[in-house]
């Protein structure tokens, strides 16, 4: 099981940054065919847990905000 109260030990760089965006955009499976809607809100999400990142919280606070933040939108 994963340790959810680890952080990062230091900034995330530009090159981090892209292969994070990269690598979750996969998994969420957005592509090219995506709509403009899903692939803004996918930058959105990523770009808030960024943001939590570079705040120091933990991982596990990091999965239930941005778990909060995708049930929001998908009940919008």
């Amino acid at each position: 099981m994963a340790n959810l109260q680890i952080t990062t030990p230091r900034p995330l760089t530009s090159t981090d940054k892209y292969q994070l965006r990269y690598m979750f955009k996969e998994q969420l499976q957005i592509t090219n065919n995506s709509t403009d809607d899903d692939k803004q809100d996918t930058d959105d999400i990523i770009d808030f847990a960024f943001d939590m990142v570079e705040d120091g919280k933990t991982v596990g606070s990091i999965i239930e905000e941005v778990s909060s933040c995708m049930i929001d939108m998908c009940t919008r």
